[in-house]
């Protein structure tokens, strides 16, 4: 019996006669789901972050994990899961259950099956990205306790069969530790501390100039594994500002030790229709290329009014990692082949 949910069993005629060559940042996503803070009364404590005096309504989609499976993109990100591309242009609706485990979900293919957790959640698995998702249990210590800081999270299955995770969010720092392969809501390790907040990387401070030298919210670890050489990514200063961005540490294990990579930050931007490039992920696509998917802040109704952007990545001869930011229109993953000019994450040569 097939695990394919009827909604998407992908046909001869499923695509469209014209396929779309191009994308333009912020990514066209339907069905974006209402920000949580809209569910909040605004004179409760809870009521945090607004930005105008009265509330109102506002769309939220951030820090997104996508899964590169079977030549198709899934798209599990905070407040609603999950979309589906074919064509790396055009994004399809699935709600799943459940809909929104948490901000930050993180989703792995393992062994067969699909592991998927999120910030202050347990484990689910399921034989599909899009279900039916099982939920097994919390995420525990080696002694059964709950781990510390339990945001951000990012399940990481490494090519040696072994599996790991990481989260955290600001102080103390970003976290590691192995997972048991048979009961993957345990840990085999005791958490340890990567790396912390370092003053001396001026991006990583806080405040739209990184002004406040002295607070900071690194977050939204990723791993990415090149060759032999193991990338924990993150994002900082915070979500709310336009220097929002990613930096990476490299490493020649995955649970380190980890030197910071002087690229860094390797996706920025703080100007223009695109701002603060942050907490997001690395994935693999059409053509053995990879494409950072990541948060881009909108942040006129409340700080946590936000939309997804993807570009493309490059790994320079150094082994150092490169995004440009783009919001103009960009060759999709798989276009600008033979009789278009340019490749993928290159623009056409003309803006909308």
């Amino acid at each position: 019996m097939s695990v394919v949910p009827d909604s998407l069993r992908f046909g001869p005629t499923a695509l469209p006669p014209f396929m779309p060559s191009t994308y333009c940042n912020p990514l066209t996503i339907p069905s974006y789901p209402r920000g949580k803070y809209t569910f909040a009364p605004y004179n409760r404590p809870e009521a945090w972050g607004w930005l105008q005096e009265a509330p109102r309504d506002f769309r939220e989609l951030a820090d997104p994990t996508v899964l590169w499976h079977e030549g198709r993109w899934y798209l599990f990100p905070s407040c609603g899961m999950a979309w589906v591309s074919e064509d790396f242009v055009t994004w399809t609706h699935h709600p799943i259950e459940p809909f929104d485990a948490g901000y930050a979900p993180t989703v792995a293919h393992y062994r067969g099956r699909f592991l998927m957790t999120a910030s202050k959640a347990g484990l689910w698995e399921a034989p599909h990205p899009l279900g039916p998702w099982r939920h097994v249990g919390p995420i525990v210590t080696p002694s059964g306790a709950a781990p510390e800081s339990w945001q951000d999270p990012m399940i990481f299955p490494d090519t040696d069969g072994r599996l790991y995770l990481y989260w955290g969010i600001s102080a103390p720092g970003i976290f590691g530790a192995e997972l048991d392969p048979e009961r993957p809501e345990r840990m085999l390790t005791e958490p340890r501390i990567l790396f912390e907040f370092d003053s001396a990387h001026t991006w990583e401070r806080a405040g739209d100039h990184n002004e406040c030298t002295h607070r900071n919210f690194n977050e939204g670890a990723w791993m990415l594994k090149i060759g032999a050489t193991y990338y924990l990514t993150y994002a900082g200063p915070g979500t709310e500002w336009k220097s929002y961005a990613m930096g990476c540490y490299r490493g020649d294990s995955p649970l380190g030790p980890f030197v910071y990579d002087e690229s860094s930050p390797f996706c920025t931007k703080t100007d223009g229709l695109v701002q603060g490039p942050g907490h997001g992920c690395i994935v693999s696509g059409p053509g053995d290329t990879l494409w950072a998917f990541y948060t881009c802040r909108v942040c006129f109704e409340h700080v946590f009014e936000r939309r997804i952007g993807m570009d493309r990545v490059r790994v320079r001869e150094d082994g150092r990692l490169e995004v440009v930011v783009t919001e103009t229109p960009q060759f999709a993953p798989g276009r600008g082949a033979a009789g278009e000019a340019g490749e993928a994450g290159e623009g056409p040569g003309w803006s909308p």
